[in-house]
């Protein structure tokens, strides 16, 4: 049991410490203009809170003992940027439901905690592959909707129920 719970805090060290390497560079490539953002302003009143949805079943709802970061929303050169921390593990998503922001760049830090894994969002045009180690998908909410998002690499035998939501409004 020790031994799991050292494992566990090296892998959210080092994840944090990739979330902090790519949110540093990510800073340097915001100079660079990019043909499928869109810079805005954000208010008070378009500024939404992601929400975590716990399982029906509680079956691995709150990832055993796991604890991410809140989400942050700040803007940069113009450009809003929101910031998701989710788990991944078989076969679940958490959050499962997000909510964002028309116009908002979107960066999700992945946290798997077990095999390979994708997300894709076929509304979106996103597909990453997940690693053992986790991964960060960028993307903009450029489109309006509720958004399917699901895992497309085989993860197992309830692969297909690995399924969220993502609404931008």
């Amino acid at each position: 049991m020790k031994k799991i719970i050292i494992i566990l805090v090296i892998l959210f060290i080092g994840m944090e410490g990739i979330g902090w390497f790519v949110y540093k560079n990510a800073k340097k490539e915001e100079s660079k203009p990019l043909q499928t953002q869109t810079a805005i302003q954000a208010t008070e009143s378009e500024k939404v809170n992601v929400q975590k949805e716990a399982s029906n079943d509680g079956i691995n709802s709150d990832f055993d003992t796991a604890s991410f970061p809140p989400p942050s929303v700040e803007v940069v050169d113009g450009t809003t940027q929101r910031t998701i921390h989710m788990g991944v593990r078989q076969w679940q998503w958490d959050p499962a439901e997000i909510k964002v922001n028309y116009g908002e760049k979107i960066i999700l830090i992945m946290h798997n905690a077990d095999v390979p894994h994708s997300i894709m969002i076929p509304g979106l045009n996103v597909k990453e592959d997940i690693p053992e180690e986790g991964a960060v998908v960028i993307f903009t909410a450029d489109k309006r909707g509720t958004f399917d998002f699901f895992c497309s690499t085989p993860c197992g035998k309830e692969h297909s129920q690995m399924k969220g939501k993502i609404t931008i409004i």
